[in-house]
This record gives C-alpha cells, sequence and structure tokens, in this order.
C-alpha cells in the first residue's frame, strides 16, 4: 500500500512552473547550494519500507520548504507504515488545520503509554508516594522528550528537520537507535505554527524565481506584512504559555503536562547572518526554574558543542538569550520540570543566503537543526535515570511543608465581574493548578498588595479565590503570580551597564507579567499556607447566571457594567439590530445596582421589535452573563433614572482596524482577536496605504495599532491623516495606541490637544500641574469652613494648591537635559499601577486602581478641556511635604506609588508619574481616545482590555455627537 501511495503524493506534492512561450530557462547554480553531507546520523541503517521523505516530497528533505500539508501528509504516512509510531492529533488551527504529534518508540513503550503516563503523574504528584516506589518508577520509567518544531512559522527550518527527525527514529534498524527507543519515548512536534507556516510558504512561492536567491534583504528571504511568524491572529506563539488564549497552546498543554517530559526542545531561527545558538541561556533567569536547569542545560550544551564541532560548524549559547520571561516555551516547560532547550539557527528561507565568508545552503541549516536534535536525544538517554530523579527530588520539595513553596498563597478578592473571573479559572485549569475558596471571612497577619504595600490584620473576605503556592506545580504558580520577582543583582549590573553604555536593555521581553496585575483583579499576597476555610473549586466549572425570568410589565432587560460581558452583550444586540442604552453614571432599578457602563434595553427603544426579550435572552446565554427584568424605571435618590440623560443610547459600531504599511501586527491581531473571540462583532480591516483614498464614513471606529518606529515608520500615511481629520470632526471615534498616538500629536496643526512629554518638557507645565490638583482636590479635598462659604467679604486669604510645598522647577533647558537623561531608563516592558477615574464611562469596570503595561511608550500630557481618565502612579499616605515627582506635583501627606513589577528604574518612575496613561478629548462632532500603550497585549491585559471595549462600543453613543437619522 505504502509503495502504491508514493507517486500519487509525488504529483500531489510537486512544484512546478506553468508553461510559457518563451524558450525554457535553465536555472543557474551556485557552488555551496548542492549541500554534500548526508543530515541523517552516520551510522544509519534505513528500512527501504519506510517511505522517505524526498520520495515523498519529490526533492530532498531540506532542499527548499515543505507545507504544513506535506508535513501533516508526511507524519500520517510514518503512522501507517511503522509500528514504532503513534499519531495523536489533538486540535487544529483558527484556519482549521490539524495539529498533531508523533509518538516514536519501542512497540513495547507504546503499549504501556498510559502506564507510563501514570507513572511520570505519580513522579510529578508525589504526596503519598512512598521512596520505595519512587525508586522503582526512577528505574522503570523511560524518559519522554517532546521535540517541539517551529513555532514562529516564518523559522521553517525546525519543521523540515522534524521530516528528517521522524523518518530516522522511524526507518533506522541500528543498535543505537533501537537504545534510544527502548529507553525513551519521543514525541515529535513537527509543526507547531501551521496556519503560520502556510502563510510564510506562499510569499516564498509568490517571491521565488527561477534562478537561486541568496540575498537576505530580499523579499524571498525578508516576507512581508504580516509575515508568517505569528498565528492566525499574527499572536507570538512563543509568548502564550502562561497566559494559554490560542488552540496551539491550549491544545498541546494537557498532552505536555500528561507525557511530563524531561526533554523539551524549543527549535527556532534568528538573523540569516548569524550562525546557531543554543541554551543555556545567561542573566538574568527567573527565579523559579529549577536549580537543575542551568547546571544540565551545560551538560546538553557540551554534548551540542561536540556533534558541532565533528563538522566544524560555528555555535554559541548565552549572548543575547536570557531566562526572565516565564511564557517563552522552553521556559514554561522548564518551570513543570523538563530540561527546556532553545535553538535558534541562522534562517535562510529559501535556496541558501550569502553571508560574509561562505554561502550557507537551507538543506544545511536543516542538517544543524537535525543534528542538534539528535545531540540531545543521545544526551537524553545517557542522563535518564539523573534527571528522572532530580524533577522528583523537586517535585517532592515543592509540596513538603519545609520546601520554598510552604508558606505563602496568593488571595484574590471577590468581584462581580464574573466574566473576568471566569478567565482566571479558565487558565488555572489549563495550566493544571489547584485553588480553593473561603467559606468565610479570614484574618490575615500580613498581606501584600500590588503596589508592594504590607499590611497588618487583613480581613481576607468570603468568596475569596486562594492559590496556594505549595502544590505540585509550585514553580509554575509562582512564576506566573509573584507580583515582584526580583532580578539578581548581576543581572541588575549588567542591565544598567548596557543602558548607560548603549542605549539598550540586555532583557529580550516585557519584565512584568504577573497573572492578577494583567487580569485587573484586585489581589493580596499572604505570607502563610491557608488550609482553614475553605473549599475545593472546579475551575472547570464557570460562573454561569440567567437572571430573572420576564413578567407582563417589563419595561427593559438590564445587564451590570461591573461584568466584561456587559460590552460584548451591547455589541451583539446592537449588531442584530436592537437599540441598547448605556449608563453614564451609576443607576439602580428594582434593587439591581447598575454601576457605570451597565446596559440596559428597553421596550420603548425596540417596540418594533416583537422578540426583542427573546433576543435579549439568547444572546446574554451565549455569553453566560445574567439579564434581569426591569419594570419600574425610576431609581433612588439621585441615581440615573431609565429615562433621563445619563442612560445614552449607543450605535451600532462600523469598526475599522488599520493594517499593513508600518503598524505593528502584534497589537493589530491582539484587537481583531478581541472583536471575534471577546465582543463577537464583524468588523473590517484597511490598508494604511490606501485608506487615504477610502470611504471612510462606512466606519463611526477607526483603530490605530501600534507602530514600528524605525525607518519613519511612526508616521501615519498623510493622505491617511488627511482623511481622518474630516472623518473625526463629522463624529467619528479614532482610537490611537502607543506610537500612532504619538503621530497624532505631532505637526503644525496636530488633530489632537494632548502632548508627549519631550514635546512641552520645556514650555510653561502649569495647566498640566493644575490638572493634577484639581483632579486630587476633587475626589479628596474637605469643603472650606461654612462660614468662609457663606461669608460677605472678600478676605484676599485665598490657598492656592501650588503654593503649598516646594513646588519650584528647573530652567527649560535643565528640564529638556533632565528629560533626556530619564529617557535612557524607559523600560522594556513594566506593569505600573493607574488611579483610575471611576465615574468616567471608559473606566467601566474598573476599580480605583488599575495596573497596566508600560513600556518606551509615548507620555502623554493633558490638562482640561481634555479627560485622563487613567494617570501612572496611586497616592498612599506617606509622612512627607506637598512636592514634585518630575513635573508632576504630589499633595502633602502622601506619596505616589507608581511601580507595580517588573524593573522600572527610579529615574523612569520618576518621569512617568502622573502622566495619562489613557486619555479622550473632542474633535468636533466626533472624539479621539489614546492608549499609551497597547492595551490588547497578547490578549491576557484584561483589565486594560475592558477600557478599550468601552471605547469601541459605548464610544460612537456616548463620546460623540450623533446625528439623528430621518425616516
Amino acid at each position: 500500500m505504502t509503495k502504491i501511495l508514493i507517486p500519487l503524493m509525488l504529483l500531489l506534492s510537486a512544484l512546478s512552473w506553468a508553461s510559457t512561450p518563451y524558450a525554457p530557462t535553465v536555472s543557474s547554480t551556485l557552488a555551496g547550494l548542492d549541500y554534500a553531507e548526508d543530515i541523517y546520523p552516520r551510522a544509519a541503517d534505513h528500512d527501504p519500507q519506510i517511505p522517505t521523505p524526498d520520495e515523498f516530497l519529490g526533492f530532498p528533505v531540506g532542499q527548499k520548504v515543505a507545507s504544513s500539508a506535506q508535513i501533516d501528509a508526511y507524519a500520517r504516512l510514518l503512522a501507517e507504515a511503522s509500528e514504532r509510531v503513534e499519531l495523536v492529533e489533538y486540535g487544529s488551527s483558527f484556519e482549521g488545520r490539524p495539529l498533531l504529534y508523533l509518538v516514536i518508540s519501542s512497540p513495547d513503550n507504546l503499549a504501556r503509554s498510559e502506564e507510563i503516563q501514570d507513572g511520570m503523574a505519580r513522579l510529578a504528584d508525589p504526596r503519598g508516594l512512598a521512596t520505595a516506589e519512587r525508586d522503582r518508577l526512577i528505574n522503570d520509567l523511560p524518559a519522554v522528550a517532546w521535540m517541539a518544531y517551529s513555532i514562529h512559522g516564518n523559522e521553517s527550518s525546525g519543521s523540515d528537520a522534524a521530516l528528517a527527525v521522524m523518518y530516522h527514529l522511524v526507518a533506522d534498524r541500528s543498535d543505537q537507535t533501537a537504545r534510544l527507543l527502548d529507553e525513551l519515548v519521543i514525541i515529535v512536534d513537527p509543526n507547531m505554527n501551521p496556519d503560520g507556516r502556510e502563510r510564510f510558504v506562499n510569499a516564498v512561492q509568490q517571491t521565488r524565481g527561477v534562478h537561486p536567491n541568496v540575498d537576505d534583504q530580499s523579499l524571498v528571504h525578508t516576507g512581508y506584512w504580516p509575515f508568517g511568524r505569528g498565528n492566525h491572529y499574527l499572536f507570538d506563539l512563543n509568548r502564550d504559555w502562561i497566559y494559554a488564549r490560542h488552540p496551539e497552546t491550549r491544545g498541546r498543554m494537557p498532552h505536555i503536562r500528561r507525557w511530563r517530559p524531561m526533554l523539551f526542545v524549543d527549535a527556532h531561527e534568528m538573523g540569516a547572518q548569524d550562525t546557531y545558538l543554543f541554551s543555556p541561556a545567561r542573566e538574568p533567569h527567573n527565579p523559579h526554574l529549577p536549580p537543575y536547569r542551568q547546571s544540565m542545560g551545560e551538560v546538553f550544551a557540551d554534548d551540542m558543542a561536540s556533534a558541532f564541532d565533528e563538522f566544524g560548524y560555528p555555535y554559541y549559547s548565552g549572548e543575547w538569550h536570557e531566562d526572565w520571561y516565564p511564557g517563552y516555551t522552553d521556559a514554561w516547560a522548564s518551570l513543570i520540570g523538563a530540561q527546556g532547550i532553545l535553538y535558534e539557527q541562522a534562517r535562510i528561507a529559501d535556496a541558501g543566503v550569502q553571508r560574509l565568508t561562505n554561502l550557507l545552503s537551507y538543506r544545511q541549516s536543516v542538517h544543524h537543526q537535525v543534528l542538534a536534535s539528535f545531540a540531545n536525544l543521545e544526551t537524553l538517554l545517557r542522563e535518564r535515570k539523573t534527571m528522572l530523579s532530580a524533577f522528583a527530588e523537586d517535585r517532592a520539595r515543592s509540596v513538603s511543608s519545609r520546601g520554598n513553596y510552604a508558606n505563602r498563597s496568593w488571595v484574590i478578592l471577590p468581584s462581580d465581574n464574573h466574566g473576568r473571573l471566569n478567565d482566571l479559572l479558565d487558565l488555572v485549569d489549563i495550566q493544571g493548578f489547584e485553588i480553593h475558596r473561603l467559606t468565610g471571612d479570614r484574618r490575615a497577619a500580613r498581606a501584600v498588595d500590588h503596589t508592594g504595600r504590607e499590611l497588618r490584620n487583613v480581613t481576607l473576605p468570603e468568596g475569596s479565590l486562594v492559590l496556594r503556592n505549595r502544590q505540585p506545580e509550585a514553580r509554575l504558580i509562582a512564576a506566573m503570580f509573584e507580583f515582584d520577582p526580583r532580578l539578581s543583582e548581576t543581572a541588575l549590573r549588567n542591565e544598567r551597564e548596557r543602558v548607560l553604555r548603549e542605549g539598550r536593555s540586555t532583557i529580550y521581553d516585557t519584565t512584568g507579567w504577573n497573572i492578577t496585575m494583567m487580569f485587573g483583579l484586585p489581589a493580596y499576597t499572604v505570607p502563610e499556607h491557608i488550609d482553614a476555610d475553605l473549599e475545593r473549586v472546579d475551575p472547570g466549572q464557570r460562573h454561569r447566571e440567567t437572571g430573572r425570568p420576564a413578567a407582563a410589565d417589563t419595561i427593559a432587560l438590564v445587564a451590570s457594567g461591573a461584568d466584561d460581558r456587559a460590552v460584548a452583550l451591547a455589541a451583539r444586540l446592537l449588531e442584530r439590530g436592537l437599540q441598547v442604552r448605556a449608563a453614564r453614571s451609576a443607576s439602580a432599578l428594582n434593587d439591581i445596582d447598575l454601576p457605570v457602563g451597565s446596559i440596559a434595553v428597553t421596550r420603548d427603544d425596540n417596540r418594533e421589535v416583537s422578540d426583542w426579550i427573546q433576543t435579549v435572552r439568547g444572546t446574554a446565554a451565549e455569553l453566560g452573563l445574567a439579564v434581569h427584568p426591569v419594570s419600574h424605571g425610576r431609581a433612588p435618590g439621585d441615581l440615573a433614572d431609565l429615562g433621563g440623560h445619563e442612560w445614552r443610547a449607543l450605535a451600532r459600531p462600523s469598526i475599522a482596524l488599520m493594517a499593513r504599511g508600518s503598524t505593528n501586527m502584534l497589537d493589530f491581531g491582539a484587537v481583531w482577536y478581541l472583536l471575534d473571540h471577546r465582543l463577537g462583532i464583524r468588523h473590517s480591516h484597511l490598508d494604511e496605504n490606501r485608506a487615504g483614498n477610502m470611504d471612510l464614513r462606512r466606519y463611526n471606529v477607526i483603530y490605530l495599532p501600534e507602530r514600528w518606529a524605525w525607518g519613519g515608520g511612526g508616521n501615519i500615511p498623510d493622505a491617511l491623516m488627511r482623511q481622518l481629520e474630516g472623518w473625526v470632526r463629522s463624529g467619528g471615534t479614532l482610537i490611537a495606541v502607543g506610537n500612532s498616538a504619538r503621530a497624532l500629536t505631532q505637526g503644525d496643526e496636530p488633530l489632537v490637544r494632548t502632548r508627549i512629554l519631550e514635546q512641552v518638557i520645556g514650555e510653561d507645565l502649569a495647566p498640566y500641574q493644575e490638572a493634577i490638583h484639581r483632579e486630587w482636590l476633587a475626589a479628596n479635598a474637605p469643603l472650606p469652613d461654612a462660614d468662609a462659604i457663606w461669608g460677605h467679604a472678600a478676605g484676599g486669604d485665598t490657598e492656592f494648591p501650588w503654593a503649598n510645598g516646594d513646588n519650584t522647577l528647573p530652567s527649560a533647558d535643565e528640564r529638556r537635559r533632565r528629560d533626556a537623561w530619564q529617557r535612557l531608563f524607559m523600560p522594556s516592558g513594566a506593569l505600573v499601577a493607574t488611579r483610575v477615574d471611576t465615574e468616567h464611562w471608559l473606566t467601566a469596570g474598573s476599580g480605583e486602581m488599575l495596573t497596566v503595561l508600560f513600556s518606551n511608550s509615548p507620555i502623554l500630557m493633558a490638562h482640561p478641556p481634555i479627560e485622563a481618565p487613567l494617570r501612572v502612579g496611586v497616592h498612599a499616605a506617606a509622612d512627607r511635604e506637598a512636592g514634585l515627582v518630575g513635573w508632576a506635583p504630589v499633595p502633602s501627606g502622601q506619596s505616589l506609588n507608581v511601580r507595580a513589577g517588573g524593573l522600572l528604574w527610579p529615574e523612569a518612575r520618576d518621569r512617568i508619574a502622573s502622566s495619562a496613561w489613557v486619555t479622550r478629548e473632542s474633535v468636533g462632532r466626533g472624539q479621539v481616545i489614546l492608549f499609551a500603550h497597547a492595551p490588547a497585549f497578547r490578549a491576557a491585559q484584561l483589565g486594560a482590555m475592558r477600557v478599550l471595549e468601552n471605547a469601541l462600543i459605548l464610544g460612537p453613543g456616548i463620546g460623540t455627537n450623533q446625528a439623528i437619522e430621518l425616516p
């Protein structure tokens, strides 16, 4: 059967050029492209009954990239051809491509797969495991290797190497491979990102010519927007492991946790002019990585180096590769116990690349990945027992009452935002954590909040969720939930030196990622193992509500704006043709509390829709959200009556996202994902280079994503800018992020009045300072004495807030000089605390403080009439005089806490203090909303994403001057 299938597969997989009226062109040749080395281990004895990749593909493996379909089909062919293989399909991508892996081992091991998984599960959770049983498992169990290739779709050599690795393991009859398969279970995950790879393969095919192109600046090698790196929604799946937002990650995770690999390979590519990098990493190291990661990493690295030395191939480790962010593939795998190893091969997209001293072919780059893979498998074979023992001992310490994780719990406070709590429980579930709920109020002697304040004798309220650190996944829990992990002194010195010498960071990714901060859920760290007044929570059981049934006297159905799902309800109902209102101030109807951002669908607005109640209830059921009937429209006291001005009619959102050009595809993709999967509504994607000639009147909301700033990419195309100005003034809602926000503040006549700090630092800062005073006094200042208020004489003794303390600013030149210095220390990504104007419609669903990300973001400066509903820094009582932090005033008796998590140098803290994280201002009949940093970052910044959702859905109705359409 196999031999019959091969000619058909050759026909299907072969690529050929269409005939032309010209004489056939003969492809030119280049010395070095015909790579002569055999890419398989030298002692190979391949069974001729097993189809080779070359036979299947119709070209030598590694000569050019194989498609996702070819990789999938060849994996299935091997599974049919050999008893050494079991194929597991664990899901599908957004575009419907299968996600699969091959389990390759001896037939005996495959027959006891479940027994092996159960044995690894007992080592992973050693509670109640006797020492003798632990030793038996270590002696008897094979070690599992998970060989994962090309999580970035345009880093293609890994997946092509996987074809060769799979084939050799399945077909080779040598004694060495027999030993591998007897003592190891080898899982080959050949194509981690099939959607991204297919986008990349298509780009290569579309830009490939007849003659080989070895210029790495050419399109065939660079690719073009949106490139193949990310998945369908352009997410970087190599950062998704702690947030688990995507099917590729979510499908894979339970299988990895079930198999518990001791080795986890993560094969990537880097710049074409580089060589080959492999683990271990340099400083900084995440403090929760297992202690054996670095020492055993050196053992694996030495063996890899020897394998490369045999061929004289160059390589290195460390240098730019660091270990701080726990959401990388290899880091996450290490945190659950594996030896995570990163490969980085110089990227050759097609044929080869000319380098300074030689020409490197694509096939050779594939060989490098194969070489590294088998070197690692040999090391695992030799170190199997040592690694299983180290894993078992470390897991035992993790659950011990005397271990490093014995006495710490995280307490997530109760919230009416059940949708967001559901997101947390979903994450806890897929990561395999244990979580509990307090059955009554409990006192904690000490607790620490998100801004680092240590509190005494704190009441932990009933209903709080409790995540205890002392459990099997202690390291991963700590890495994800610890509020403020610290870099070592060595790492800090290296970072500071690099910043001062070169003006750049040593850290490759964000330094802040805490889950409760990213999710916008208030929480405490409690330094004890809470073990009383608890009930176990099944995180797979989500909170779902239906609300009371409607009655004959129902005049409206309402949903609380405390829940993030209320915005999605409004969005979907508007798209389905209903009229919807949102509360601009707090209300209460029929004893139902309705905070700002609550949603109402009234009978009066929808008299022509006979099934409006059924439509609302059905849509709410999709979201698991409660809607409540209201029979009386009058609210108590000064709360908003249903028929008043504070319940604003919303406009059906017609949203456009700008794309291509210099648009940051990560931010574009995150908002695309948000619109598709959180809000669940239609929208359009526009090419920014052509949108200047489009009819923007079709849209009432336009989102300008973050922009790549290099090479002038921070500038918005002139034609688009001219279009946007007229569109906004006619009633549009324009939302801009990061460098797009910066671009709107520039020019001789900028569209907005908001400014960037460096634009105004040498100017009169009094209006910006007075805005801070006004906001503080409005929220906190007591009324003047009654006699002073009602007196008749002018006393001449008015108190001015800037007259208290030392508010003297340096000269304009000195301010510019200081700002340039502080700018050096801007973060690569840190979590900051913002104070929230809880009465503003943009912050509906937020508490008084919201933690958000800040990087080298524009520092937004705003004063009335510009609104700044979120400002960086929260006030806390302190024994200090009034004065300035940077340019911004801080009142007497208060400090300003800025940093929540991650590395934020003191210079940067002072620079960003009291700047606006979000601004909103009217422009003509429309409005412009600016975000300093991308709010939808990795689809995980749930608190900030709610602000964006409010802007997208509530904005056209609440923030603009809507025209009435006549019949």
